[in-house]
């Protein structure tokens, strides 16, 4: 196992977290609907646009976010 330095150089040396995007395809390809911290959060969105638009398909992508 890699240690916390060596990790942290891999990955360019800063500190990296992620976000989750909750998308929907409505016929034009995958679109951004909204963008949450957490994936618990990002779970209750999701659950909240296929019941309200299920007439498209919903995911979450999980992103880098290098800031």
């Amino acid at each position: 196992m890699a240690s916390d330095k060596a990790l942290s150089l891999k990955l360019g040396g800063g500190k990296m977290t992620f976000e989750y995007e909750v998308q929907g395809n409505y016929g034009y390809g995958w679109e951004l609907e909204t963008t949450e911290v957490s994936r618990t959060e990002a779970l209750k969105r999701l659950k909240e646009y296929r019941e309200n638009a299920p007439e498209a398909p919903h995911r979450i992508k999980k992103v880098k976010n290098n800031g």
